[in-house]
Formats: structure tokens, sequence, C-alpha cells
């Protein structure tokens, strides 16, 4: 069961990767140069943007909420679009788990 688990997130990934648009592409890029604290980052599905960083004990939803203000100054943000984003502890994620220490909703305007 966990196997087939597994294969299906993997599938997932892979397929959100493969239609990622080039807004999204350039999202992450920013991202990962704008947010130091970043470890890793992803598109988790469409519109679900995956933070992950090292736990230091605090509440990580500003990491979040900043994360929505850098998104607002990508080149091509589509007009409304709305994206929930999610910061993980990079360090608590396993095949099983992960572990959410941060959480904001953006409502992006170009």
């Amino acid at each position: 069961m966990k196997t087939l688990m597994m294969a299906a997130s993997a599938a997932v990934m892979t397929i959100t990767s493969a239609t990622a648009g080039e807004w999204e592409d350039s999202a992450l890029k920013q991202l990962r140069t704008s947010i130091p604290q970043v470890v890793d980052i992803q598109w988790g599905q469409p519109g679900s943007l995956w933070l992950f960083v090292m736990d230091n004990g605090q509440n990580r939803d500003g990491l979040a909420t900043s994360a929505c203000g850098a998104l607002s100054f990508v080149e091509g943000t589509p007009q409304r679009r709305n994206v929930v984003v999610r910061v993980w502890d990079a360090a608590s994620v396993t095949k099983d788990n992960m572990r959410g220490i941060g959480y904001a909703r953006c409502s992006l305007k170009p």
C-alpha cells in the first residue's frame, strides 16, 4: 500500500511539473532567490505552492504571506489567480509524512 501511494504521489508531482506554465516556472525561480530560508520549492499541484524550510520553532505563516507578496511581482501573473502557499518542515519530510509549519491563501492581482 505504501509503495502504491508513493508511486501515485510521484506521478502527480511529475504531471504537475510537466504541465506547469511559464508563470509557474518564473515564480519558482524568483522565490528561490528572493526567500533565503527556502531549502526547496515546488508546485504541489496547480494553485498550491510548497515551500520547504528548516523549522526554527516559529510559526511560518508570515513567510507564506511574504511568498504571496513576492508572487504578485512575477511577470505575467494571471489576473485574479488564487494560490495556496504551504510551508513544510524540510527536516521532517519522509515518504509517509510532511509537517506543516505555515500557511497562507493568496489572491494575486497583476
